[in-house]
């Protein structure tokens, strides 16, 4: 898997391994809009952010809520009245809860690597 720039070095490191079960991608940096062809099955999820941009790569959920940075640990340890008005200059963290974000994005990768889908909620929102 890979979280932003790690996102095309997943997908690089891939299309070399044979075989690959599967990818999971948060918010990767990939051309906007641009539909991508994965070397194996591949799951993204992407913030607020990404999404309005057109990314998509593989089965895509939106995570309502989420900005870029609700994707690395930095809002489960920072504190909210540093992260909130960081989010004002860059994408830090949303408003949704880090912890409960984590957990489901957690539950979700640890379901789709199974071969299970992803069940579209108040959080994730399929793409297409």
């Amino acid at each position: 898997g890979g979280h932003s720039y790690g996102g095309p070095a997943a997908l690089l490191a891939a299309s070399r391994l044979d075989p690959c079960r599967g990818l999971v991608l948060h918010d990767p940096a990939l051309g906007m809009g641009r539909p991508l062809p994965v070397p194996a099955r591949t799951v993204s999820f992407t913030s607020d952010e990404y999404d309005a941009a057109g990314v998509r790569c593989g089965e895509t959920y939106h995570c309502r809520g989420a900005f870029h940075g609700n994707f690395v640990d930095a809002p489960l340890w920072a504190p909210p009245w540093v992260m909130r008005p960081l989010s004002a200059v860059i994408p830090a963290a949303g408003p949704v809860d880090p912890a409960a974000a984590h957990t489901a994005l957690a539950g979700a990768a640890v379901d789709y690597m199974r071969g299970n889908d992803v069940t579209p909620n108040d959080f994730f929102e399929r793409r297409v």
